[in-house]
């Protein structure tokens, strides 16, 4: 990514202990499959520091930042399950038909179609 990040940050350690994880389950991630999550992140930190320009006050900037930490990333991960469900569902969507059988939905065929 050419991220500028201190060879001390616990971040990285934490990153690491995540991956290595994943490994031990089976689920081992390249940095490939990486990037595009990496990319997202990215997007989200500028999202959060464009918020934090206009604060000239430390300790008003302080307050913001911990508020964020504490309170907008429970928000962010619960936005990114909703996605989730309807990702999925829009992928997984079966209705049933006059005749009792089930049909794939028309927004799961359309994004199939999409996909192809």
């Amino acid at each position: 990514m050419g991220w500028d990040i201190s060879d001390a940050s616990p971040h990285r350690r934490a990153l690491a202990a995540s991956l290595m994880d994943l490994n031990r389950l089976g689920m081992e991630y390249s940095t490939e499959e990486l990037l595009p999550y990496a990319e997202l992140a990215a997007a989200a930190a500028r999202l959060d520091l464009d918020r934090l320009e206009d604060i000239k006050d430390r300790l008003r900037l302080a307050e913001h930042a911990a508020i964020v930490v504490l309170l907008l990333e429970p928000v962010l991960a619960v936005l990114r399950r909703l996605a989730q469900e309807d990702e999925s569902r829009r992928r997984t969507a079966w209705v049933p038909t006059a005749d009792g059988a089930v049909a794939q939905s028309t927004s799961h065929a359309r994004h199939t179609k999409e996909l192809r």
